[in-house]
């Protein structure tokens, strides 16, 4: 079968360890995604992914039988120019696992550059506004699927893929339903449990909703507005390379914009919510957000002759930043994989970099007397020294000289 996973085509070859009925089976759980299929075909927007690769199936134990086919696929590469990657376990079950988990994984890797890819389930309403619930892994987004997806078109219940454009690109996968306890999650297609299928095309972000499933909650479900900086932490770890995707953290809060928010949707059991979820998707507006991108080059930037004056070394933004936005008069700092917000001094050191960029650390700190409410504190020079310390044990400042002392 070939499969189009996020605009990656893999094409799945079935080793003869595995029947033919279990062979039409697999084929069948994921026919919504096979080359040729109106989800697929809406992929046509974008330029496909470079990347293909030629999957191999096997059930197979034995570390003889592994070597020769992996092996086999090794030769194959070699003389197609494709890439060929065996895929084993011992059992069917775990292998269809596997299968799952790794076209997943490895059409995000190739994708990181081409979108925002969040971990969350899309449900699409009869116009095309999809409903984004994200949330955690075993948090309830594959029971949240099969309940609301016999309803509203089912998406995907793995990962949300938007375009620079903010259209969202269908990833209708099999379903991984826990059957017990510490088994492998059986691979179901959304056609076996009837799930419907959206009308694929111009599908756009309607409303972004953060799970928060209750057990034990006797109130009816209800809708709870998240501020956009607290949204922006709070689906950080949801969102695959957000520093690679397009716009970065800038890309992730136009999806904020476009679905007029953040709303943490409270509830028990999801069929008790499904009224108020339709009634979200249904009046849901676009809102502006009043956010900016920070100038980073800006806080890096020298004055001529300003820098190689003698020994002295400057302050800059650090190299390991990779991202910051000022959100709703916060600010927000990527650096060396970590994501931060910056308050008091902190916010001030950035914004004084930002606004006369490359300083010393004597004009920095004559900078935020001049310019802030520091010099009214006690032991100002103190509390600047440690702001200076923990932003520079953050990556986020650093001093421009390549052999600067210590601090």
């Amino acid at each position: 079968m070939r499969l189009n996973v996020l605009g990656v085509i893999f094409d799945v070859v079935f080793d003869n360890t595995i029947s033919s009925v279990d062979q039409t089976r697999i084929k069948s759980a994921w026919s919504r995604c096979e080359v040729g299929s109106p989800a697929a075909n809406s992929w046509d927007e974008v330029a496909p992914s470079p990347r293909r690769y030629v999957i191999w199936l096997a059930v197979a134990s034995s570390r003889e039988v592994i070597d020769a086919l992996e092996r086999e696929c090794d030769a194959r590469t070699r003389q197609t120019g494709v890439e060929h990657r065996l895929l084993h376990a011992p059992r069917l079950a775990h292998l269809e696992q596997r299968l799952t988990s790794k076209l997943t994984l490895w059409a995000i890797d190739a994708r990181q550059h081409d979108l925002l890819m969040l971990h969350a389930v899309g449900l699409a309403d009869g116009r095309g506004k999809i409903g984004i619930f994200s949330a955690a892994s075993g948090t309830g987004k594959t029971t949240m699927a099969r309940t609301l997806g016999a309803e509203l078109g089912y998406v995907t219940d793995e990962t949300v893929a938007v375009l620079p454009s903010g259209l969202v690109l269908p990833y209708p996968k099999p379903l991984s339903v826990v059957v017990e306890s510490g088994a492998p999650k059986r691979q179901v297609g959304p056609d076996d449990l009837r799930l419907k299928v959206p009308a694929y095309g111009a599908l756009k972000p309607a409303v972004l909703f953060l799970l928060a499933r209750d057990p034990d909650r006797v109130r009816p479900p209800e809708i709870e507005a998240v501020t956009a900086l607290d949204g922006v932490f709070e689906l950080i770890g949801q969102v695959s390379f957000l520093g690679n995707a397009p716009g970065g953290i800038g890309g992730l809060l136009a999806l904020i914009e476009q679905c007029g928010g953040v709303y943490r949707l409270h509830y028990r059991d999801i069929s008790d919510a499904a009224q108020l979820v339709r009634q979200a998707m249904a009046r849901s507006q676009s809102q502006r957000i009043n956010w900016r991108n920070a100038q980073i080059s800006a806080a890096r930037a020298f004055e001529a002759g300003q820098h190689g004056r003698g020994r002295e070394e400057l302050v800059i933004a650090g190299s390991a930043v990779a991202d910051a936005v000022w959100i709703e008069g916060g600010l927000v700092v990527s650096a060396a994989g970590r994501l931060m917000k910056l308050e008091g001094l902190g916010e001030e050191i950035w914004s004084a970099l930002e606004r006369n960029g490359a300083m010393s650390r004597d004009d920095l700190y004559q900078s935020l007397i001049d310019c802030s409410d520091i010099g009214t504190e006690v032991n100002t020079h103190d509390l600047f020294e440690q702001a200076m310390t923990t932003l520079m044990e953050a990556e986020v400042i650093e001093y421009s000289a390549q052999d600067a002392g210590e601090f």
